[in-house]
């Protein structure tokens, strides 16, 4: 583990790297799955979106929310080491039990989650759960290590390997649905051997003690990373289960395009988080309060982005048969911008361990979310899916940031960006670039 305090130079280059990097990840895989898309038509890509789908929210529910308890014990527990071990045994483990589950689940069922068609497909993707969980909890405890590059160095080679793949494929008239998940599993194994790399777990260190007291832990949270995760992919289940895969794969392109948002802001809060867990409670909540600022000044930004040029490179890009994800995808920008702003909330309130606070109003989220497609999906397809959302995501923001705004006593206009955000960002990019033109100290 590395330790010291970083330079304010040190932490805005390590900022601008992580942002960057972050940004060519999502483009280079924004240029895979538009390929993707283009080449195996909707039908198909609404089939590989359940597929992916089911086996991420497999993964998430085999977690046992460890990764939360990781951030909850993280300035208490000594033994990082344990914690890597552990993270590695409990992830293969839980992950491998979940995965059997989800098979016996959906076979059960037949066509209802998953069409008997992709029973294959999907059994292969299934033994990508442990992977993921594994995944899971050792990025969790690198961005606790303070070590972000190690994370983001694998997402860009996994997407610049999953883009040659899904290239070369279709250029020679070879891609197809299987081909497109193998060509995602690049994103599982490459960011993976990366992490276990960085993190070094050593089986020896496997403490069974501290194993327990994590599960403990993180068994305090599991109904709210379970109602969190449903909250963002039931829409696509429920989709599925009332209306075609067509539907589906179109709901699926807007989805990727306006997670360019949360994408984009989430890195700002993967950087603040180590700083989220240590020192005083009015420390954190300023340093919470500060990223809510600056990920709500970049939401906006994206966004702006995204309705000025979505609506005519959906078409453009992924083709016309795609023309009819338009209309969900400007449904969605509201709901996901909120989340992107309220994305540095939540580490804050495991930090205080307020477990019971933030599943209650995770809950109450999804089951707006739940009744709401219920009711618009059979008048609106995949628009009434989006629109569903975007009012939960509305409803989980307001919650979240009127429960941290009384907690914290900070005011709701302290959450709003202003000009000393801008001023500040200014200010750093500007000492930035002068270290990089200038790197040697002066005599």
């Amino acid at each position: 583990m590395r330790s010291g305090t970083r330079s304010p130079d040190a932490s805005a280059k390590r900022g601008l790297t992580a942002v960057s990097g972050r940004f060519f990840a999502v483009a280079i895989g924004a240029i895979a799955g538009v390929i993707a898309a283009r080449t195996i038509g909707p039908a198909d890509w609404g089939v590989y979106a359940v597929v992916v789908a089911v086996v991420t929210t497999t993964s998430t529910l085999g977690q046992l929310s460890i990764h939360v308890a990781h951030i909850s014990l993280w300035s208490e527990v000594e033994n990082k080491a344990a914690l890597a071990a552990n993270a590695l045994v409990i992830g293969l483990v839980c992950g491998g039990f979940a995965a059997v589950a989800a098979w016996a689940f959906v076979v059960g069922r037949g066509s209802t989650v998953v069409p008997e068609s992709a029973h294959g497909l999907f059994a292969v993707a299934l033994v990508l759960v442990p992977l993921l969980v594994v995944l899971a909890f050792s990025n969790n405890l690198l961005f606790l290590h303070d070590r972000i590059g190690s994370v983001t160095l694998g997402f860009v080679i996994a997407a610049a390997v999953q883009a040659i793949l899904v290239v070369t494929l279709a250029t020679t008239g070879r891609l197809t649905i299987r081909w497109v998940l193998i060509a995602w599993s690049a994103t599982v194994a490459i960011p993976l051997a990366v992490a276990l790399v960085a993190l070094r777990p050593r089986l020896r260190m496997f403490d069974r003690r501290l194993a327990f007291r994590t599960a403990r832990t993180g068994m305090r949270y599991q109904f709210w990373i379970a109602s969190q995760f449903l909250l963002f992919r039931s829409d696509v289940l429920l989709l599925s289960l009332m209306t075609n895969q067509r539907s589906v794969g179109l709901y699926a392109v807007a989805v990727s395009v306006g997670e360019m948002i949360f994408l984009a802001c989430s890195v700002l809060a993967q950087l603040a988080l180590p700083k989220q867990v240590v020192g005083t409670k009015q420390a954190r909540a300023e340093m919470t309060a500060r990223v809510v600022r600056l990920n709500a000044l970049c939401a906006v930004l994206v966004t702006g982005v995204l309705v000025a040029v979505g609506p005519f490179a959906i078409p453009l890009v992924y083709g016309d048969a795609y023309t009819a994800s338009v209309a969900p995808f400007a449904a969605l920008l509201p709901g996901i911008m909120a989340l992107a702003a309220l994305n540095s909330v939540s580490p804050y309130m495991v930090g205080l361990e307020h477990p019971f606070i933030i599943a209650a109003m995770t809950f109450a989220a999804l089951t707006v979310n739940v009744i709401a497609n219920l009711l618009l999906i059979p008048h609106l397809g995949a628009t009434g899916a989006a629109i569903s959302s975007s009012v939960a995501y509305g409803v989980l923001a307001i919650a979240e940031l009127t429960w941290f705004s009384r907690d914290s006593a900070i005011g709701w206009r302290d959450l709003l960006p202003g000009r000393d955000d801008i001023r500040q960002i200014r200010v750093d990019l500007r000492r930035l670039v002068t270290r990089t033109a200038d790197p040697l100290p002066s005599p």
